[in-house]
This record gives C-alpha cells, structure tokens and sequence, in this order.
C-alpha cells in the first residue's frame, strides 16, 4: 500500500494532479503547435485543458468525446454556412447549428462541445470557409490528444485507482467506528463518532461515484461495485451497534466482566479482521483473526444468555449489540472475497 504523506491527500491532491496536468498539457499543446506551426494554437491549449480530468477514465472519456463532437459541429456548422449563407441569416445558422449538435448531444452528451465549434462557424457568413473550419477541428482534435498524453504521462490516477483509495479509506473509518463504539460500551475514553460518520459518508460517495465512473478494465467493475456495496452493508451494521449502545448502555459491563472481556475481544479481532481485509490479504492471513472473531461472538452470545442482573433496557441494548457483533462477523466474512478478487 501506498504511504500516505500527511496533509497532502483527499482534495488537495487531487488539485495538486489536476494543476500538474493541467501545466503539463497546455505547455505540450503549444509546443507541439508551435513545431509545427499550425494555426489556433489558442484553440487548441483550451482544448486540451479542458479533457484533462479528475481520473484517466475521464479525460479518456472527454478526449474522445471533444473529437466526435468537434467533427460532428464542424460539419453541422458547414452545413449550415453552405445552405444558408449570407449576413442576414447568421441568426438563423446559430439556431440550426445549435439544435443539430445539441440533438446529438442529448445521446451522447461528452460531445456537448461540438455546439462551440458549430456555432463558431455558423457565425461566419461567407461559405468560403471550409479551410479555416478544418484548421481550428485539427487544432481542437489535437489538443484533446496531447491533454488526453499528459494525463498518461504525468502523475496518472484511474478511476479504479481511486475507488480502491476511497474503500480503504473507508474501511478503516468502520474499524475507528467499531473501536470508538465498543471502547465508550466498556466505559472507556473514546472520540467522537459523529465526525467519523461524517468522514465514511464522505469516502462511501466518493467510492461509489469513482466505481460508476470506470472505464478502464471495465469488465472488473462489478467486483469493484460489489466491494462498495460490501462496506457499506458493514456500515450499517456498525451503526446497529452504535445506535443500541447509545439507547441504553449498560453500566455493568466493563473489561473486568465475563461480557465485557467478551466484547473487548470481539473489538479486538474484528480490527484485526477489518486491517487484514484493507491490506488486500489472502485468505490464509485473514483466517486468524476470523477465527478468533468467530470465537469471541460466541462467547460475548453465551455469556450475555447467562446474565440476568441488567435492567430490562441494558438486556436489550446487550442483545442488539451482541446480534451486532454477528452482523459485523458475516458482513467481513462476506467482503473477504470480494475486496481480494478486486
């Protein structure tokens, strides 16, 4: 696993990627542009940075989708200077133009930018123009490519990348959950858990939206959405536990009790469980830790079957977080698999 550098993760790395990029792709497009003296280098330096996107899935995506729509809103525009030509029908050029490509874009909208180059064209009254249409498509196509290189060449990031940062991510929020939770049950010191809610809900959407957002290896996604899916069913089972110990927290149960040593071992193991699963480990390194988890559920199940010196309110409180502590158990026996085949 990657090291991460402190305070340089999360937005500000990726504003620090974009910024690279971004540098990098404007100066090769005008240096390409300048090399070959080509004209619009303007046109072509915008284009490029425009492709460059928060993931190579994307500007991958919009590289392609500024060079169809490019050649789609030059020959719209074309077509329009040809058939209607003249000053007096500039108005009526830009509606035809803009109707055309924005028809085409409501199918594919990653080429919503054919409607500058159609509309740039339809401005222009004499037909004459073919030559001047096809240098600034030339220009536009050729920036999309060079922005679509930079991204390649300099500090790439995938989609899939991203959404494995953000599960791990993720994933080490629940074991913070878990811990926090179970630490203040046994009358512990323990932070506040509402801005570790806050900080999974976070990382949940930014997963899930990086997962729907792969277009690279593709046909690993459903791993990938079914390892988003798998986090957030453990979520909810941390916060069964949470919700039930806030209800009604038992003020007998401590480590020095038979149900409170139960509990802390079950915390125990289940980390142990939750950080051989984000490290990607195999089966052999993760059935220790399951199998002590399995092993103190059991125990906290049993021992809590035993005791009757609760108030009706901490019984059940006792009874939702042991059925907790299953739901916590079956939900990392079932993401096992998934996150290590992803």
């Amino acid at each position: 696993m990657a090291r991460k550098v402190p305070g340089f993760s999360g937005p500000w790395r990726d504003s620090a990627r974009l910024a690279v990029q971004s540098a990098a792709a404007a100066a090769a497009t005008w240096f390409v542009m300048q090399r070959l003296e080509l004209p619009h280098t303007s046109w072509a330096v915008i284009s490029a940075l425009f492709v460059v996107q928060p993931s190579l899935d994307g500007t991958f995506t919009a590289a392609l989708g500024r060079i169809a729509g490019t050649v789609v809103g030059t020959v719209v525009g074309l077509a329009t200077v040809i058939l209607f030509g003249g000053h007096d029908l500039t108005a009526l050029r830009l509606v035809l133009a803009a109707l055309g490509v924005n028809a085409v874009s409501h199918f594919r909208p990653n080429m919503s930018y054919g409607v500058v180059a159609a509309s740039v064209i339809a401005l222009e009254a004499d037909p004459q123009v073919v030559g001047g249409a096809a240098e600034r498509a030339v220009a536009i196509m050729l920036g999309a490519v060079l922005g679509a290189a930079a991204a390649v060449a300099v500090w790439p990031d995938s989609a899939r990348a991203r959404a494995n940062r953000s599960l791990r991510e993720a994933l080490a929020t629940c074991r913070d959950l878990l811990g926090e939770s179970l630490q203040a049950a046994l009358g512990q010191e323990s932070q506040d858990r509402a801005a570790i809610r806050d900080r999974f809900l976070v990382q949940l959407r930014e997963a899930r939206q990086a997962a729907a957002s792969v277009r690279l290896g593709k046909r690993k996604r459903p791993s990938l959405t079914e390892a988003v899916e798998g986090v957030e069913r453990l979520w909810h089972a941390l916060v069964l536990i949470q919700r039930a110990l806030e209800h009604e927290p038992s003020r007998g149960m401590t480590t020095q009790s038979e149900l409170g040593r139960s509990v802390d071992d079950a915390r125990t193991a289940a980390c142990a469980y939750l950080s051989a699963i984000e490290a990607h480990g195999s089966s052999e390194t993760v059935r220790e830790p399951a199998r002590r988890l399995v092993a103190a559920v059991d125990s906290a199940q049993e021992t809590a079957r035993k005791t009757a010196e609760h108030t009706p309110g901490e019984a059940a409180a006792i009874e939702a977080l042991v059925f907790g502590l299953g739901e916590v158990r079956r939900s990392l026996d079932d993401l096992q698999p998934i996150w290590t085949r992803g």
